[in-house]
Formats: structure tokens, C-alpha cells, sequence
């Protein structure tokens, strides 16, 4: 009997695709390695393990995988080929593990670039982000007006956040805002009226879920990320329409929640307390730093750098501890340049070298770097920014051929992009962006859509 390998890898794809927004594990997993202080097993990682193992063996069998050399591809190899070297070069447990996860990712990013290869499967894969999601956004909805919460039932004892899945309601906020946006693509070329009616009943649910998170970077994220989106989208009287429905529903949802609507008015009181405040919001960070720390050495040897450096800080809405890591991050890469502190070192030389910008009376200050960006250039120094700088060339440079096409991909190539987009911006707030499983598999979107649209052309 002769084995498909290219309907088992499809269907092994779509399994992992439902499975990654709920995130079942610790309840289920509670695994660590390595020192992890969160579970490594989760379910969709299994079955992402399955789905390697079946490249692999495909591969042992009839010598037949895609390796993909376009640009993108080259250059995420190229990512964790730094990764590993940083490690070699600065060994630790958390950066061991940083390099096993993205390692990884790399191999569901295989997975996934061999599994889609046709227009087809294309969109049947953003098919079942939608209809895997619903259920998750119409469960928040619920979860918000009744206060039923499953787990982690803390979140509703301040604000009454959403968490439909395991995720944190931050992460959960960038899940439901890719979906919105890919709802949004799949319903402006539906030619099925049944999935086009569905599709707009998946952004309707999820934009009211969204709010009912409470991630006012999630959010704001969300909303660029969307005006990006409509922008490019080619112009219609339908997408006009979508829209306007979305802004009322948004128009419903912050003037008859008074929690929603505080929250919402609260990002502009952040800005207003930091960005648009920046004289006080520098004397704060000028003045908490610790002199009696034992890297006093650090603080002098930074001590001109460091007033400039406050001065542009203090237009961040960040507050203090976040604000804190964000200079050190900094001042980590002034002071190892090439090749940073090393991959998963930040938190190790944050609380000893630069221990001196913690706040000395607070007793659980925040010692994880919220900004992705931040974090790459601190523990992978200017190879990390290098790396960095060559992929958005690659990333914009593609999107911006696949937008001249007249493509079959290219709403759907439009779609990714804005998700992209909004995962890069919500993850200079709450980080990971190389950790979260929907860059790797945004990232193969592209790969696939310019390898469908090249074979179109």
C-alpha cells in the first residue's frame, strides 16, 4: 500500500493549527526542562514532534522534502545558526533551551512550507484558523459576562480579563487579532456564501474578545495592524462595509461595557503619565537607581551614557521595572556589542552587572525583558540587529511584489503580512517574539504564498 506523505503532513498541519491557540499544558503537561519555570509539553507540540518525525521519515524513505532556499528561509536558518553559536559562546540552561525551542520552530517551519503546496490547501488552512478560533472567541464572550472561569479564575478578581484558552490574556489578545484580520481576507475573496456569512461572524465575535482581554498593547496593536491591512487591501464596497460593521460593533462594545471603555481610556492615561510627561517620568528613572548594589562599577561606567539614554526612555508608556530593563537591554549591547550577553542570559546579568537600575524597595520587580527587539540586540549584540534588519528588508521587499501582482495568494499574502505586523508590535510589550509558534507559521505563510504566487506568474 503506497502512503500519501503529502495528505499526512497537510492533515498533521491542520491538527497543529486548531491546537496552537489553546495552548493546553500546564494542567495536562506539567513538564520542565532545564530549569524552565513554565511547562515545556504542550499538545500542539506533540503533535508538531509527530509532524517532524513524518518529514524525517518521508525524507529516509523517498528522499523527497523541500528545504526552502528563497530568502526568508535562508535567513531563519541563518537565525538559529547564531543562536547556537551564542550559546556555544555563552553557555547556560536558559539559553540551551532558548536554542532547542527555536530549533524546533525551525522544524514546524519545515513542516509546514513542505505540507501547503497548493492555492487549495492554502486556504484551507486559513479556513480552520477561523473556524478552530470561533469557538475560542464566542467562549470569551461568554466568559466575560458570566465570570465563569475555568482556570486561572485570579485574572477576574481585579479586572475581569478573558482567558478562553490556557494562553495569557496578552497572547491571547494577538491570537484573536490574526484572526480578525485573516477573517477579514477570507471574507473579501469567499466566493462560498456560506463561508464568506461565517467568516464575518468569527471577526464580530473576536473583535468584542478582544477587548474583553483587557491587552491595551494587544489592542493598540490590533488597531495598526488592521488600518495596515484595510490600507493595502485592494478597495470594495464589501471590504467598506465589513468595516464600518466592525467599528460599530467596536462603538457597541466600548460604550456599554464602562470596564471596556476605563480600560480603553487608560491607554491614553498611560501615554499621557510617561510619553506626553517625560520630564517626570525621567527624574523617576534618574533617581531609583540603587548605588549601594555591588555593580556599582556598571553604574559608573555608564554614568554619562546613562542621562542620555534615561532622556530617551522617558518617552516610552512604559513604567519604571519595564523601563528598567529596556536600559539595561541597552547598555548590554554598548558594552558587548558583537555578539551581546549571550542567548537567554538577559535576566542572569540584568539581576547581577546591572543590578544597580533595580528598584531597591520593591520586593518582586520585573526582571524579564518585555521588547523583543530589545532582548534580541542585548543577548545576540549587532549580529542579532544585522539579522534583524535583513529580514524586515526581505519581509517588506516580498510583500510589497506580491501587492503589484494581480495574485490568486495575494489578499492572503496581505493577511499575513498584517498579522507580522501585529506580532512584532504587540511583542515589544509583553516579548517572545521568536518563542511564539505564530511567527514561525506566519513566516512559512510567506514562504508559501510568494512560491504560489511565482508559480501563477
Amino acid at each position: 500500500m503506497k502512503i500519501n506523505w503529502d495528505k499526512i503532513l497537510f492533515w498533521l498541519l491542520i491538527l497543529i493549527v486548531v491546537t496552537l491557540p489553546l495552548q493546553v499544558t500546564e494542567l495536562l503537561f506539567p513538564v520542565h526542562i532545564l530549569g524552565s519555570r513554565f511547562p515545556t509539553l504542550e499538545l500542539s507540540r506533540i503533535i508538531i514532534v509527530i509532524g517532524i518525525l513524518a518529514v524525517a521519515i518521508r525524507w529516509i524513505i523517498r528522499r523527497k522534502i523541500t528545504i526552502s532556499k528563497d530568502a526568508i528561509s535562508v535567513l531563519l536558518y541563518i537565525f538559529v545558526g547564531i543562536n547556537i553559536l551564542s550559546s556555544a559562546l555563552y553557555p547556560s540552561n536558559s539559553g540551551l533551551l532558548e536554542v532547542l525551542r527555536y530549533l524546533f520552530y525551525l522544524g514546524f517551519f519545515v513542516l509546514a512550507v513542505n505540507a501547503v503546496r497548493k492555492k487549495e490547501q492554502f486556504e484551507n488552512v486559513i479556513k480552520v484558523i477561523m473556524i478552530g478560533g470561533f469557538p475560542i472567541s464566542l467562549f470569551a464572550v461568554f466568559q466575560y459576562f458570566s465570570g465563569f472561569y475555568l482556570w486561572n479564575e485570579s485574572l477576574g478578581s481585579v479586572v475581569n480579563r478573558v482567558n478562553a484558552t490556557f494562553l495569557d490574556p496578552n497572547v491571547l489578545a494577538t491570537f484573536l487579532g490574526i484572526l480578525i484580520i485573516v477573517s477579514a481576507a477570507y471574507y473579501s475573496f469567499a466566493t462560498d456564501r456560506r463561508y464568506k456569512i461565517l467568516s464575518f461572524l468569527i471577526a464580530a465575535a473576536s473583535l468584542p474578545a478582544l477587548f474583553f482581554t483587557f491587552s491595551r498593547a494587544g489592542l493598540v496593536s490590533f488597531g495598526g495592524a488592521f488600518l495596515f491591512f484595510i490600507i493595502t487591501m485592494p478597495k470594495n464596497l464589501k471590504m467598506l462595509a465589513f468595516c464600518i460593521f466592525m467599528a460599530l460593533v467596536a462603538g457597541i462594545v466600548y460604550y456599554g461595557s464602562g470596564e471596556v471603555k476605563d480600560r480603553t481610556v487608560n491607554i491614553y492615561d498611560v501615554v499621557e503619565g510617561t510619553t506626553l510627561n517625560s520630564d517626570a517620568t525621567f527624574l523617576a528613572i534618574s533617581s531609583k537607581a540603587s548605588g549601594d548594589s555591588p555593580s556599582v562599577g556598571k553604574e559608573e561606567k555608564f554614568r554619562d551614557i546613562s542621562v542620555y539614554l534615561d532622556r530617551i526612555l522617558s518617552f516610552l508608556p512604559f513604567n519604571y521595572d519595564r523601563t528598567s530593563t529596556v536600559k539595561a537591554g541597552i547598555l548590554m549591547l554598548i558594552d558587548n556589542p558583537i555578539s551581546g550577553v549571550g542567548i537567554g542570559n538577559f535576566q542572569k546579568v540584568y539581576t547581577s552587572d546591572y543590578s544597580y537600575l533595580i528598584e531597591p524597595t520593591q520586593r518582586n520587580p520585573i526582571t524579564l525583558l518585555h521588547s523583543s527587539f530589545v532582548s534580541l540586540i542585548a543577548e545576540l549584540g549587532l549580529m542579532g540587529l544585522a539579522w534583524l534588519a535583513a529580514f524586515l528588508f526581505v519581509l517588506a521587499k516580498l510583500f510589497i511584489r506580491v501587492l503589484r501582482e494581480n495574485s490568486s495568494v495575494k489578499i492572503t499574502v496581505i493577511a499575513t503580512g498584517a498579522s507580522l505586523l501585529l506580532l512584532f508590535t504587540h511583542t515589544q510589550f509583553r516579548g517572545s517574539l521568536f518563542s511564539d509558534p505564530y511567527f514561525w507559521l506566519l513566516s512559512s505563510f510567506m514562504v508559501v504564498g510568494q512560491r504560489l504566487s511565482a508559480a501563477k506568474s
